[in-house]
């Protein structure tokens, strides 16, 4: 009888611990500024509201300079570009910031031949442990891994079977940033050279270039 009191107060234990401990690790990615966590954190936070909300994949991330386009029309330009998010998994991210900062007057969506695919494979799920708390994306991304139920309800589940190291989330308790402190409005300049890619495709694509958008 004593054995089976202590492997029960063990076992709650554990489970406490676990829930603890996996709170803390989430508290952490939401204090972070890097990557797409940091990306998801501005929008919920809160921010300035947008005349013009850009949205896509990494080439909204890193073509759109939103300071530029202020200037040049006086208008109020934000970039929520995700990279690697293509069109199915853009209205919830669309969702989610009308509904912690409002109605943009007008949504750029970029759009290029790789964004339309239906991507059923999850890009970067590590990226989604501390915004799964939102139904929106929550419902989309169940829609493609039914076993994300998983990663939002077990303790620790996502931080075990991802690659996020947990060192990483407890030292963004303690070196966090401003999250709110983006002078580039969610544009990330990146500098790179021009290379012969665009005129070898277009020797090579002489007769033309089909696409075949048919779902598997």
């Amino acid at each position: 009888m004593n054995l089976l009191k202590k492997s029960i107060f063990f076992i709650l234990f554990l489970f406490v611990f676990a829930y603890g401990f996996d709170k803390i690790l989430l508290f952490g990615l939401s204090r972070t500024n890097a990557a797409e966590w940091g990306r998801w954190n501005k929008l919920i936070c809160g921010m300035e509201g947008a005349d013009v909300l850009i949205m896509g994949s990494s080439r909204a991330v890193y073509h759109y300079n939103c300071r530029i386009m202020d200037s040049i029309t006086g208008l109020k330009f934000y970039n929520i570009g995700l990279n690697s998010h293509i069109i199915n998994y853009q209205l919830p991210l669309l969702k989610t910031y009308i509904k912690y900062n409002g109605t943009p007057r007008n949504v750029l969506l970029n759009v290029d031949i790789s964004f339309l695919w239906i991507q059923k494979e999850i890009p970067g799920i590590e990226y989604y442990l501390n915004v799964l708390k939102e139904e929106d994306v929550y419902n989309n991304l169940s829609k493609y891994k039914p076993e994300i139920y998983c990663y939002k309800m077990i303790p620790l589940y996502g931080f075990i079977f991802t690659r996020i190291p947990i060192m990483y989330a407890l030292n963004s308790i303690y070196n966090s940033t401003n999250i709110n402190n983006d002078p580039l409005k969610g544009f990330e300049p990146v500098v790179k050279e021009f290379n012969d890619d665009f005129e070898t495709f277009i020797k090579d694509k002489q007769n033309g270039y089909t696409v075949d958008f048919t779902e598997e």
